[in-house]
């Protein structure tokens, strides 16, 4: 058989998308139409076959592949830290419906293919994991995936016109950018694997739980939720008094804080009034009539430009909180909504702005669009660019946007259609004018005690009127209709009318569902210790990609490290006393969220070609040292002898 181009996509959907763009551009035919399924892969009579893979054809090989017997049946203490030189790979054995193993038909079809091809294209995701999908499969059979003989598919869209392009349009496999892909995703595997393997070994041993486990982005994960369980479970409500002053026109304003008194007697920590003596005793005052001072008097006009659209992440947690669906019931929506029904562009990104050059689309996209979102539509003025259109923001992908494919849903496809929508919301407030409101300020002084009042009132919903705030979201300030605060000058002096004392109890933080998991996994900046870190990391994604952090939180769900439990639109998330007990013989700096961002953003750093693979993988084992000793530490005399049986087979530890 003559092989012109061998043609590799990630999955099996997206090789059928190929064969029809190929049949499209090329006005080729295909040969094998009645046995491409027991074939394996797609022939045209253009010369191009197209044989799909199904995602990682190889996988790391455990600790056990590089001990000995009794290194593995032994104290892990006596080799730890294992880091490999090399790393070993095999391919991942097909598996029966009995769960019986045999040779990797699908893997050993495109070693035989690949030797007919004269070119051979990389068409997997466009993500830096697509990228190492492909490049480490030919690394693994002696061929260089940079070499003349490999080009590279950009598929973004499922469109026709967008896929049609794609074909037509390749690149160099080995060209700069994706080869930098490809290190970035060989050194997160290689992190992975040295954290997560000799982690988990040293705290077996050091624990004697051989389902002990310890991961990169898995342990601060459930840290996460582990503290956040603890804080409710501990938390003791605290009674606070708020002194409520009103005005000779009805205008009231609340207390609001005594400069620097937090954490100071009669204060908590947040500088609520907890002290019911002191707090009479400044009403008593005001009621005998202690004058206020005007501090600030101001009215503003404020602008809100439409949030930017979606990442995975994003879309995951927005989606799932607007809906009451499962992150895993969002995650495989939008995959279906870019690759069955071709309405979204690609899901695997975590960038939130879009090329330039896509405004152009803008008009016909929203025309189409129309069919289905009318109204919203004839609001939308395509010649609008919002902050969104920003080339220095994209990297090797862009936001989820609607292509413009309306999709034919059915009422059993609720997840999709709610997806969908919300795709299509988030796009068209691209094209709305920015929210504004009128935002008035009063801030009076009795003595070192501040009291505020504030309200706004909607001047232009702008994209509002696609995406209000959600229930659960605080406004800045509260709307009041018509009323307007009282005009005050800066210094004017003025008494009260009437003042009262009002109570009030803390309230818990509430409890981690999917959907607020999730952004806490994107802003991870939120835990930095200090400024500086906080900065820093407000550059990231966070922690995990838009590819593993669904999967993330499925695996802790899936071993019993958390439970998930439904609760009206809310999917609950809490640590199970397994999690609990896993963090609790865990210390904090393996399980900081910090630690994690700041590696993430190392492995970007590669992916752009300012960071070195091998000195980012070395970090990477002088930490994991680190790890091992301290663990080694920790380790009695007398514990470390009973131990030397070991805690179980090393190709446990994960």
């Amino acid at each position: 058989m003559r092989i012109e181009r061998l043609w590799v996509p990630e999955k099996p959907s997206v090789g059928k998308d190929i064969v029809q763009a190929l049949v499209r551009t090329k006005r080729a035919r295909v040969l094998n139409a009645r046995s491409a399924a027991a074939d394996g892969y797609f022939a045209l009579d253009s010369g191009d076959v197209i044989c799909p893979l199904f995602g990682h054809m190889l996988t790391m090989l455990p600790p056990a592949a590089y001990l000995t017997k009794e290194q593995n049946a032994g104290n892990y203490f006596d080799f730890l830290p294992l880091v490999p030189q090399p790393f070993k790979y095999e391919p991942k054995p097909d598996v029966d419906e009995k769960g019986k193993a045999h040779p990797p038909k699908r893997f050993n079809l495109i070693g035989e293919l690949s030797k007919k091809a004269g070119q051979i294209v990389n068409a997997c995701d466009i993500d830096r994991e697509g990228q190492l999908i492909f490049d480490e499969m030919f690394l693994y059979w002696g061929l260089d995936p940079a070499g003349s003989r490999f080009l590279r598919a950009k598929i973004t869209s499922k469109a026709e016109t967008d896929l049609d392009r794609s074909v037509t349009t390749l690149e160099k496999n080995g060209s700069e950018h994706w080869v930098r892909q490809r290190m970035a995703a060989n050194a997160r595997q290689v992190m992975d694997w040295l954290l997560g393997m000799n982690g988990s070994m040293a705290y077996q041993q050091l624990t004697g739980v051989k389902t002990m486990s310890v991961g990169r982005v898995q342990s601060p994960v459930l840290a996460m939720v582990v503290l956040r369980d603890l804080a409710i479970q501990t938390f003791k409500p605290q009674t606070y008094y708020v002194p409520v002053v009103t005005l000779a026109d009805g205008t009231t304003l609340r207390w609001e804080k005594r400069k620097d008194a937090a954490g100071t007697a009669g204060f908590d920590a947040a500088g609520r009034l907890i002290d019911k003596a002191l707090a009479t005793g400044l009403v008593g005052a005001i009621k005998a009539g202690a004058r206020g001072s005007v501090a600030v008097a101001s009215t503003t006009v404020e602008r809100e430009n439409p949030p930017l659209p979606f990442s995975m992440g994003r879309l995951q947690a927005t989606a799932s909180k607007q809906h009451g669906l499962s992150i895993e019931q969002v995650t495989k929506a939008a995959q279906n909504l870019y690759e069955k029904h071709k309405a979204i562009t690609y899901v695997g990104t975590d960038c939130e702005y879009l090329p330039t050059a896509m405004h152009a689309d803008a008009g016909k996209v929203i025309e189409q669009l129309a069919s289905v979102f009318p109204g919203q539509c004839a609001k939308a003025d395509p010649a609008r660019k919002s902050r969104a259109f920003n080339d220095e923001r994209v990297d090797e992908h862009f936001a989820i946007i609607p292509t413009g494919i309306v999709p034919a849903l059915s009422d059993a496809e609720y997840a999709e259609r709610a997806v969908y929508e919300t795709v299509v919301r988030r796009y068209l407030a691209q094209f709305y004018p920015a929210y504004e409101y009128q935002k008035t300020s009063l801030v009076v002084m009795f003595g070192p005690d501040e009291f505020r009042a504030s309200a706004r009132r909607d001047l232009v919903l702008g994209w509002r009127e696609l995406e209000r705030p959600d229930a659960n979201e605080a406004e800045p300030e509260a709307p009041i209709g018509s009323r307007e605060l009282p005009k005050l000058e800066v210094g004017q002096q003025i008494v009260s009318t009437g003042v009262t004392l009002e109570t009030g109890q803390t309230k818990p933080p509430s409890r981690y569902d999917e959907a607020s998991l999730m952004d806490d996994m994107i802003s991870a900046y939120k835990f930095a210790k200090t400024d500086r870190d906080r900065e820093l990391l407000k550059e990231t994604q966070g922690i995990g990609t838009s590819r593993t952090r669904g999967p993330i939180i499925a695996n802790l769900l899936k071993r019993g490290f958390l439970l998930s439990t439904k609760k009206g639109k809310r999917h609950e998330i809490s640590s199970t006393p397994f999690g609990k007990e896993t963090i609790g013989r865990l210390p904090p700096w393996l399980t900081d969220v910090t630690t994690t961002a700041k590696w993430e953003l190392m492995l970007s750093a590669i992916a752009r070609g300012e960071a070195d693979m091998q000195s980012v993988i070395e970090s990477q084992v002088q930490y994991v040292k680190t790890v091992i000793e301290r663990a080694r530490m920790q380790l009695a005399p007398q514990r470390f002898a009973a131990n030397e049986k070991g805690a179980g087979p090393a190709k446990r530890a994960a």
